[in-house]
């Protein structure tokens, strides 16, 4: 009742001004100690009053904002590289999923689209500039900006290896020179190059010549086999292929074959096949900088319990449309064993040496860290 009665009293000394103030303190509890504060102070010049009421209040009203702020969960704007429908997001959908789940109320990952969204080539400027937090792509598609992603796909280790190895720890050096902290895998293990054609060939020879749909990692390697790589967008593959445009692609199955029509436009699939997966998951490191250590550390551990079974759920997408595509009338191309591993062998040294030129420094470490 006394409490009241303060603040009665001082409010009519502060006329209109103080009920500006006190409009942002709803609770009067609060008003009260406020105020009850500011008489014991001995204040009996108005204006004294007036500035200490706006200074105490003014410091309690930033203290409530920063309470409502702290109990609003974390969303992270994540961005695909492939359209929703596509294989390729599988992984990164169960990340996505799991973290929704596990971390409810706390941490939330909000997925705004794919390409439609961003296009795949403005991604990761995107995700420098803090336009998105979280980009899920692979490295054929940032090897512009980061050369050294390219043994992404040239490892021969699993992600977990990578990460005993070291492998993992100097990606995340590459990456954050360039602004982006590197979180983990989001594909890997099954596949990455698979060549499929219109023509049955004999041997790796045979592609002399032919206009081969590519992306960057391949064409070190279609260039020594005298083909020639033609950069096309996966979503048309298919036109071109069905107009001559190309007489062939190299595409993970995993990534899709069948669900995207292809085995009306090829008639052939290599039964041999090299590197893996290069698919990644990329946050801004000035974000990740910003986030409480324990977020960082639940964003981590569900990377991790994710990167383990990466590999069933690609090489699962692998073995299913190898077998649609045979049933959809594709043959399977098997060369002799000796010209097998010529042909493997030579996308491995193709792909580190290109690599090695692109990046002195980093790539002998990158090689060494990552082959059995």
């Amino acid at each position: 009742m006394l409490s009241n009665c303060f603040y009665w009293i001082i409010k009519s000394n502060c006329g209109s001004i103080l009920d500006k103030l006190c409009l942002t303190i709803n609770d009067i509890s609060t008003k009260i100690v406020v105020l009850k504060y500011i008489i014991r102070g001995g204040y009996t010049m108005k204006k004294g009053f007036v500035c200490l009421a706006i200074f105490l209040l003014v410091c309690l009203h930033l203290v409530s904002i920063s309470k409502t702020f702290a109990q609003q969960p974390i969303t992270i704007k994540a961005l695909m590289a492939w359209p929703e429908n596509y294989t390729s997001n599988g992984a990164f959908r169960e990340w996505v999923k799991k973290v929704n789940e596990l971390g409810k109320g706390k941490v939330m990952i909000k997925v705004i689209g794919g390409p439609e969204a961003i296009p795949l080539f403005e991604q990761i400027g995107a995700l420098k500039r803090g336009v998105v937090d979280v980009v899920h792509t692979a490295a054929a598609y940032y090897m512009g900006v980061i050369p050294e992603v390219e043994a992404f796909g040239l490892s021969r280790l699993n992600p977990e290896e990578e990460r005993a190895r070291g492998f993992y720890d100097l990606m995340v050096e590459i990456h954050k020179a360039h602004g982006i902290m590197y979180l983990g895998r989001m594909q890997g293990v099954a596949p990455l190059g698979t060549l499929c054609t219109k023509v049955n060939l004999k041997s790796p020879r045979d592609l002399a010549g032919l206009k081969i749909r590519s992306v960057p990692i391949y064409d070190a390697f279609l260039k020594e086999l005298k083909a020639v790589p033609v950069t096309i967008p996966v979503p048309e593959i298919y036109t071109a292929l069905e107009r001559g445009v190309v007489d062939g692609f190299i595409q993970p199955l995993a990534g899709g074959f069948t669900s995207l029509g292809f085995h009306e436009v090829v008639k052939y699939i290599v039964n041999h096949y090299f590197y893996q997966l290069p698919g990644t998951a990329l946050m801004n490191l000035e974000y990740w900088n910003k986030l409480p250590q324990d977020t960082k550390n639940f964003l981590m551990d569900t990377i991790k319990e994710n990167e383990k079974i990466i590999g069933k759920i690609f090489l699962s997408y692998h073995e299913t449309e190898l077998e649609k595509a045979q049933k959809g009338g594709v043959k399977l191309i098997n060369f002799s064993p000796e010209d097998a591993k010529w042909f493997i062998e030579t996308a491995y040294r193709m792909g580190w040496e290109n690599l090695l030129k692109k990046s002195p420094k980093y790539g002998p470490r990158l090689k060494e860290l990552s082959t059995k």
